[in-house]
């Protein structure tokens, strides 16, 4: 968990940078680790410059090559950052990650193509997403009690038809 003070502490040292200043800094802060991950990027509102004093600095790791790579780096640079790993992120994060990250280490065309079979999941979800949102408590109950009854009429087979005789 970050503390308040050290995210405050990362804020005063990156509110007068934009992102690519901080992708100078964080090459240096993780460069012991560039080999150990497919890429490292930087995403969230540092990657888009809308950074506040609330804001940390969130970095994900798309494909480590090792497990105790997160406790190597809160080893080396301490909990100065909200370090995720992007394979273990709900897919709508994912897509956090992918529509503004900036590249820290890692070869660009290789990460995005890694991150197309994710995007394209989301795109073919996406609409059964938008899709079962409700406007009202009405809408949803009204909707369930459809659902209810539709179930209802399918699950009901008389099992004793064949014994009657005409």
């Amino acid at each position: 968990m970050i503390t308040h003070d050290i995210m405050k502490q990362n804020y005063q040292k990156s509110t007068n940078m934009d992102a690519e200043e901080l992708i100078i800094r964080l090459k240096k802060e993780f460069e012991f680790i560039k080999d150990e991950a497919q890429g490292i990027l930087l995403y969230g509102s540092y990657a888009m410059n809308t950074a506040n004093e609330r804001s940390d600095i969130d970095i994900c790791l798309i494909k480590p090559r090792t497990t105790g790579i997160l406790k190597s780096i809160f080893q080396k640079v301490g909990g100065r950052y909200d370090i995720k790993v992007f394979e273990d992120l709900p897919l709508y994060v994912k897509m956090d990650v992918i529509e503004n990250y900036r590249v820290i280490y890692g070869n660009e065309p290789s990460i995005s193509y890694y991150l197309y079979h994710f995007r394209k999941n989301w795109e073919d979800m996406l609409h059964r997403i938008t899709g079962n949102r409700f406007k009202t408590a009405t809408d949803m109950t009204t909707t369930r009690r459809k659902w209810l009854e539709t179930r209802r009429q399918v699950s009901y087979k008389p099992q004793n038809d064949h014994l009657k005789s005409g």
